[in-house]
């Protein structure tokens, strides 16, 4: 299960453009809580969200606002970009209930890349999904997929099937789809590595 983050949000008491940029010269990012009974305006402390956002995979890690006397257990669904300074400017956050079923986008993590026959050999991984969306409950979101590439030769792949993944944890795609490849060099690189071998000999 991921780390649940835990931040400390007060009710934004002003709407519109104004009010955002008045909240961010003091420190603090808008946001949205939606998911409730109705649509709650909040702001964080710029530098403890960032921390966070900073670690990465701020979208598949839950959150325990602290708001007044409530404490509310939400997840990231879309954070706003500066494109200048690649600071968060804005954050939705959607309210989840321990039991309630969730879409999440959880990192692939490659591992024992570093003893993979076919990458030895010369092969190329070719990673098709750096992410992937999987339904399961708030308690269960693993904090990775661990993709384990020990045993993978030059021609073979990896698809979601092939995983054994957390209990309690499903794809969203029902298809078997494909995470990474180890290809080859092209058969005009082979032609050319030979050619140069031919010509080396003489």
């Amino acid at each position: 299960m991921t780390e649940m983050m835990v931040f400390t949000a007060e009710i934004k008491g002003s709407k519109g453009k104004g009010a955002a940029r008045a909240l961010r010269r003091n420190d603090r990012i808008p946001a949205i809580l939606y998911g409730g009974k109705e649509d709650v305006m909040l702001s964080l402390i710029a530098k403890d969200f960032f921390k966070e956002y900073s670690k990465g995979n701020i979208q598949s890690r839950l959150v325990e606002l602290h708001l007044g006397n409530k404490k509310i257990t939400a997840i990231p669904r879309d954070v706003q970009i500066n494109p200048v300074t690649d600071f968060p400017e804005h954050i939705d956050f959607q309210e989840v209930g321990k039991d309630t079923e969730i879409k999440v986008a959880v990192h692939v993590r490659i591992i024992n890349d570093d003893k993979c026959p076919g990458i030895k050999k010369g092969g190329v991984m070719n990673v098709a999904q750096r992410t992937i969306n999987f339904y399961c409950h708030p308690s269960s979101i693993p904090s990775s997929i661990d993709v384990d590439v020990a045993n993978l030769e030059i021609g073979q792949n990896l698809h979601i099937n092939d995983l054994q993944l957390p209990t309690g944890v499903r794809p969203v795609d029902p298809h078997n789809f494909a995470i990474l490849s180890i290809a080859g060099r092209s058969e005009e690189k082979e032609a050319s590595a030979t050619a140069a071998e031919a010509v080396d000999k003489k």
